[in-house]
């Protein structure tokens, strides 16, 4: 069985990063020593995009909120590289191995408060996401995400439909 492979992947607009989320991305290398760290910034992010997925390019540059293209990269990330995404805000508290061991994709929940405002009973987090490259269920995402790239955003919700928690429910 394939291992989810040792790297961290991050997102932020451009390096290097500011406080606090220079200190949150130090917690990861300190519980992950051993793991490779990647920032991936706004300029790679449409490089990966571009050189390896040139048919979501247009897509990916028209979304019309800069949230968009950064829910979406991760997927794509995570196709190509494999490994661990997760969001620059989090704070690593202990290693996240025993979590990943023997799996293909892993992803958290988001808190329960988060499902109660929107009246579900849970929503996949797409904020700590872990795979194997080329994992079926993420080639599944990546080939969805394609497919509702055009849609139009009137709200928050509408994010969140596209290419955000919704989205990966809706996957899974």
């Amino acid at each position: 069985m394939q291992l989810i492979p040792k790297i961290i992947h991050q997102t932020w607009k451009t390096v290097p990063l500011s406080l606090p989320f220079s200190a949150l991305a130090n917690t990861w290398k300190t519980f992950l020593p051993d793991w490779e760290y990647i920032l991936w910034t706004d300029e790679m992010n449409r490089e990966l995009i571009a050189g390896d997925f040139p048919e979501f390019l247009e897509a990916y540059d028209q979304y019309p909120r800069n949230v968009q293209r950064a829910d979406a990269i991760r997927y794509f990330i995570l196709k190509k590289y494999g490994g661990l995404y997760v969001d620059i805000d989090f704070e690593c508290l202990e290693s996240v191995e025993p979590l990943l061991m023997n799996a293909q994709f892993v992803a958290g929940k988001e808190p329960a408060a988060h499902a109660q405002r929107f009246e579900k009973e849970y929503i996949i987090c797409n904020a700590f996401m872990a795979s194997i490259p080329e994992s079926d269920f993420i080639r599944f995402v990546c080939d969805k995400v394609k497919e509702r790239s055009s849609y139009s955003i009137n709200s928050q919700t509408d994010v969140l439909t596209t290419t955000g928690p919704f989205f990966i429910d809706r996957c899974v």
